[in-house]
């Protein structure tokens, strides 16, 4: 039976709140939280003490991303394990996660197992304030795709390796996850591959910072 743990899920999109709830649910986690972006969690987590938060990273107002800075620079809740959900999976992506103290990084994709692998690394994680004035290293994925899991290390146990120029991304769109699991390992290792839920992610992705080089949208 799993360990009882309270839970906060964090995810700006209501399908994908209720879809990691009700994976939560499966493996026997029942104590799940929901909240819809990053400022409520926040809110949440000052008034209640939670064991884990599970947090996507696109979100308007508060990102995950600043949420986990947020919760690593409290005393309060400094060693609070914390994962990340992230739908790219990119080398710069990965160092910002790590150097702002995550314990684990999940990619979508991801099946209710990968989500049980993912709490476990998360919770067996020794979490530390992040040190900005140390190097941050890793050993990045060659061509992460959602369907492959980042095993998150501590800095001091990886080292940054160089890399080959890495395929064009091909950014997935469509509302069923497992649609998106099963294209993302037709095209694995021909493209990098993103994978939008809906609309609006996809076109956040679009015009995000590292846009894909092709979109597949189905209906």
């Amino acid at each position: 039976m799993a360990q009882v743990l309270r839970i906060l899920v964090v995810d700006d999109v209501e399908t994908m709140r209720k879809v990691t709830a009700g994976q939560l649910a499966s493996l026997g986690y029942g104590s799940v939280d929901l909240a819809a972006d990053g400022s409520e969690a926040w809110r949440m987590i000052e008034r209640k003490r939670y064991d884990l938060v599970i947090s996507d990273w696109n979100m308007p107002a508060l990102t995950g991303i600043a949420l986990l800075q947020m919760i690593r620079s409290s005393p309060r809740h400094v060693h609070m394990p914390f994962i990340m959900i992230t739908a790219e999976a990119e080398r710069s992506r990965i160092e910002t996660a790590i150097s702002s103290g995550v314990s684990d990084l999940l990619v979508k994709p991801y099946t209710a197992g990968r989500l049980a692998t993912s709490i476990k690394r998360a919770m067996a994680h020794q979490v530390a304030a992040p040190a900005p004035d140390k190097e941050t290293n890793i050993d990045a994925p060659q061509a992460a795709t959602p369907v492959d899991d980042v095993i998150v290390k501590p800095p001091a146990a990886v080292h940054l390796q160089s890399r080959e120029p890495l395929p064009p991304t091909l950014l997935l769109v469509d509302d069923t996850a497992d649609n998106l699991y099963v294209l993302a390992n037709v095209f694995k290792g021909r493209y990098r591959i993103k994978a939008a839920h809906n609309g609006e992610k996809a076109l956040a992705l679009c015009c995000g910072d590292t846009p894909p080089d092709l979109v597949v949208m189905f209906q």
